[in-house]
């Protein structure tokens, strides 16, 4: 009976059917939402294990060269004949002369010792009285350096003597001109003098850093507590298994997280033995991606509603028909990102180290075998030659940038192969400082992106051809667009009609019956009634605002930001003459832009440092240019109540409000209104902000 109606009826019919497609565009909204999110987690999170791989790459390197680099000073030592004599004799005096000096000559080593060849001390700078002539063959770096008798760096161990904390040894042995072993000369490196070392290479806030020896024990960890005794890194066998299967990243159930997943990249250091691990939480992974989420859902949502209102005003297929070839596009674009990243391969190719003043001082072979060019050839500022010519002067300058501003170094450029081919290379470096705060020297990587490169022109490629498809619906889907904003134009407008009435007769009701029987509650309803009316009303202002300024055509002219700003503040002065407002206004500040959308702009940032200064004893506000991030923005600035920074994802948002309207009034539009007019101009907006501090607001107006 029920189906036999709804045939005999074409309205119910429709209304059925229309309900199913909005039940469908749900569905599909929210499949792809949660697709988008899961695909940006997972290249979110790749990238970001990515980085943490190229942080223990990076860091297992400059160990690897710092501890290559005190074995060789040791070893250069040890081959003096004037020392030689000197062990051989037992002449401490002598010998103590040249320990004052390998000490002199390197500030990363401080404690020496030697031994005679069956590891009994006879002599140590600084002095250690206390274990003078004691025999150390029982320790584990003597037995090591024994073996076959070379340099040898130890697991971590307990000392002995003083402080008696947690060191590692590096030995030489002695060996006279006829080969034969005659001492040993011993390094003792404190664990607590190589955290600084460590703590050179910065470490995400969500990332840790750990150095482990042979044995899987803490050297040094940015996570663990290691200074009070020798303790076992708790992932050494999930390590050694992923080291087996050939990957340098794996997730462990982290106790300490409450069974929740870490992630932990390592590198090897050198063929020593050691493992620098590089861990996080993968939580921290999520919230790092989490306005991501929000905002790709919020766009779900009200892409959801405009659909919605869309079919209700036209119930025609169009809108379903561009929506699915947009998203077929989506698609294959995505796919297109999907073929990018999968090109994606960013494998170390040469490492290299500098003096504190950029010039390569040393040998280094990976440089040699690449470009084929011996030492002599690149030494000093050599290497500049193996780079392509058009890019030798941006790249020295660079350069020279970051050697004065000892600062990260990071450019890109083409590199000369030893066949003659440029392959592009990003070049990154770092630079590593004394106890004074002094640049001791460079070090860093080139990095191999020729064929990122070539997966950016096919994707540009791929756009291109993607476009010619899109031009051809634009206009439709133009039509449409209008229809919709004309539709959501004319809802809103409508809706004011019923809000004047249920204005109007409360107004009315309170003052017919002001002397006739009317309890208190009754008229406090009517109170609250009037004010909800008039609430909505603004609401519905500020939309009808937001729609025309999306309409709104654009026009380009010369528009003083300065003047424009005093005018602004000095309207709300002459409004507020008992509040006096520290005003602070850079003047000559010319922008490219459209006249009127820019007053809507700086009238709601005004109009908000006015607002949320108030309740300051006094209140300061500034208006100025600023460098950020290379670029040049204005900003605007005050000292009130401010914002936690937490939260800055939700301030740009339609009727987002951090403060109640009791605290402040407002309907929440006004920096949703900024950002679509500065988004219109094709620049950015931003905020920083804390608690109690004040809040400073900056744009770009390319």
């Amino acid at each position: 009976m029920a189906d036999k109606d709804a045939h005999s009826n074409p309205w119910l019919m429709e209304r059925r059917y229309f309900s199913l497609v909005i039940v469908l565009v749900f569905v599909i909204l929210s499949t792809v939402t949660f697709f988008i999110c899961y695909r940006h987690h997972t290249i979110h999170t790749e990238h970001i294990l990515k980085e943490d791989r190229e942080a223990a790459n990076l860091l297992s390197l400059i160990l690897d060269q710092r501890l290559k680099r005190i074995i060789a000073v040791m070893q250069s030592y040890t081959h003096r004949p004037l020392m030689l004599q000197a062990v051989r004799d037992k002449d401490v005096e002598k010998a103590k002369v040249h320990l004052i000096s390998l000490i002199d000559s390197d500030p990363d080593i401080d404690i020496l010792i030697i031994t005679d060849r069956q590891g009994t001390l006879w002599t140590a700078y600084p002095e250690r009285p206390e274990v003078m002539g004691k025999n150390f063959a029982y320790r584990e770096w003597y037995k090591d350096v024994s073996k076959e008798w070379k340099p040898n760096i130890s697991d971590v161990m307990l000392r002995i003597v003083r402080e008696k904390d947690l060191a590692i040894q590096i030995s030489v042995p002695f060996i006279h001109e006829k080969r034969e072993v005659i001492g040993i000369l011993v390094n003792t490196q404190r664990t607590v003098d190589l955290s600084k070392l460590f703590k050179q290479v910065p470490v995400d806030p969500g990332g840790s850093t750990s150095i482990t020896d042979r044995k899987g024990q803490i050297v040094y960890s940015s996570r663990y507590d290691y200074e009070k005794g020798i303790r076992p890194y708790p992932f050494q066998s999930d390590m050694n298994k992923a080291m087996a299967a050939k990957n340098n990243t794996f997730a462990v159930d982290d106790p300490d997280l409450g069974g929740g997943i870490r992630y932990i990249s390592f590198a090897q250091v050198g063929n020593i033995g050691w493992t620098v691990l590089v861990g996080r939480d993968k939580r921290s992974i999520l919230l790092s991606g989490s306005a991501y989420y929000i905002q790709v859902t919020t766009i779900a949502f009200l892409l959801f509603l405009s659909i919605v209102l869309f079919l209700a005003y036209s119930r025609k297929q169009l809108t379903t028909q561009q929506i699915q070839e947009q998203l077929q596009a989506e698609k294959k674009i995505r796919a297109a990102e999907e073929r990018y990243q999968s090109y994606v391969d960013i494998t170390m190719q040469l490492a290299w180290t500098t003096n504190d003043q950029g010039e390569m001082v040393e040998d280094n072979p990976s440089w040699s075998k690449y470009t084929g060019r011996g030492y002599e050839e690149f030494k000093g500022f050599g290497w500049i030659e193996d780079i392509h010519p058009d890019d030798r002067d941006p790249t020295e300058k660079i350069w020279r940038k970051a050697i004065a501003e000892k600062g990260l170094y990071e450019t890109e450029y083409r590199l000369r192969r030893y066949d003659g081919v440029y392959r592009e290379y990003l070049a990154r470096g770092i630079p590593l400082f004394d106890e004074n705060g002094n640049v001791r020297e460079w070090v860093g990587a080139c990095i191999d992106i020729s064929d990122r490169k070539k997966a950016e022109k096919e994707i540009m490629e791929l756009n291109t051809e993607l476009e010619q498809r899109v031009i051809e619906r634009t206009a439709q889907l133009s039509a449409a667009n209008r229809e919709l904003e004309s539709f959501s134009y004319s809802v809103s407008h409508d809706l004011r009609a019923p809000l004047r009435s249920i204005d109007g007769f409360s107004q009315a009701l309170l003052e017919d019956y002001q002397n006739k029987p009317l309890d208190d509650t009754g008229k406090t309803y009517l109170e609250r009634v009037r004010k909800a009316t008039q609430r909505m009303g603004l609401l519905i202002d500020d939309m009808l605002k937001l729609s025309r300024i999306t309409r709104a055509e654009m026009k380009h002219e010369s528009v003083d930001l300065s003047g424009m700003i005093r005018d602004i503040a000095e309207a709300h002065q002459k409004g507020n003459p008992d509040r006096a407002v520290d005003l602070t206004v850079q003047g000559g500040i010319t922008v490219q832009g459209d006249p009127y959308l820019l007053k809507i702009a700086m009238e709601n940032l005004v109009d908000n440092a006015f607002k949320f200064s108030g309740k300051k004893a006094h209140p300061r506000i500034e208006f100025g240019t600023a460098v950020r991030d290379g670029e040049t923005a204005c900003f605007i600035r005050d000292n009130g109540v401010g914002f936690d920074m937490a939260y800055v994802g939700k301030l740009f948002g339609a009727f987002q409000r951090l403060h109640t309207s009791d605290e402040f009034p407002g309907t929440g539009v006004g920096l949703a209104t900024v950002q679509r007019i500065i988004h219109r101009h094709r620049g950015q907006v931003r905020a920083e902000g804390e608690i109690g501090k004040g809040a400073t607001f900056y744009f770009t107006l390319p």
